[in-house]
């Protein structure tokens, strides 16, 4: 989680708009049981973070994109944060394409 936060705070402390990829490994059974959720559990094989001008999330095939603005980074590096120390179970973003984190 640690390396996830400090490769945003990267992206974001950038002269440039950034854009890097990262590999995702399937979460275990154990991590997939949510009580109540009857939705099936989707693992892309990729995420790409990239700064923006905006914020999206976008899925296509075995990727998905998160795009954040150098505002939305804190945002986002706080949630990191929050699920390293036990807290959950909230969003970040806009209705429609919330990140939600969930411990």
């Amino acid at each position: 989680m640690a390396s996830l936060r400090s490769l945003v705070a990267s992206l974001a402390n950038s002269q440039e708009l950034a854009r890097r990829t990262v590999s995702v490994t399937r979460p275990a059974q154990e991590q997939l049981a949510v009580p109540n959720c009857s939705a099936k559990p989707r693992s892309p094989e990729k995420l790409i973070l990239e700064v923006s001008s905006k914020w999206f999330i976008s899925e296509a095939e075995d990727k998905v994109v998160l795009g954040f603005s150098l505002e939305m980074a804190i945002e986002l590096e706080s949630g990191l944060q929050s699920l390293s120390q036990g807290d959950g179970d909230y969003y970040i973003g806009e209705k429609g394409s919330e990140l939600w984190f969930w411990w």
